[in-house]
């Protein structure tokens, strides 16, 4: 067990005849005490602050771990906007080549149709020109 200051200030020693000075022993007893006393209080400051400082690296690690997670968090998020976009881009690519393809279909339809609304336009004018011509001609059966 450790020596305290109060143990140091009251330890007695035995005088004898020829002895050390009794007050520099109670003087170098003094001295030590203090020291001891200034020491004892500095350990225990020092401890204090280790407990101190290892619950701010505590709460420093579970924020670190936070952050990490949040972290993890944000890259899948991310992640998954990512993805999300790309289906919907695909997505708007497909429809957008489905719908170039119905035009493209519908414009051949059209082209066709006008085509062969050409074709019959031009097969009446000219048989009313043909019929106008016989009818010019006196052809009696016009």
């Amino acid at each position: 067990m450790p020596l305290t200051p109060v143990e140091i200030l009251r330890r007695r020693f035995r005088r004898t005849l020829f002895g050390y000075s009794v007050k520099e022993i109670h003087r170098f007893i003094k001295e030590v005490s203090e020291a001891l006393a200034y020491l004892l209080d500095e350990n225990n400051r020092l401890q204090e602050e280790v407990e101190r400082l290892r619950l701010q690296l505590q709460d420093y690690q579970n924020l670190e771990q936070h952050i990490r997670d949040a972290l993890v968090l944000a890259e899948k998020a991310a992640d998954d906007a990512k993805k999300l976009a790309q289906k919907e881009a695909e997505l708007i690519v497909s429809q957008a080549r489905m719908e170039a393809q119905r035009l493209k279909q519908q414009a051949m339809e059209t082209e066709q149709l006008k085509a062969r609304l050409e074709a019959e336009v031009r097969a009446l004018i000219h048989s009313y020109l043909a019929l106008l011509d016989r009818r010019s001609a006196g052809d009696p059966d016009s």
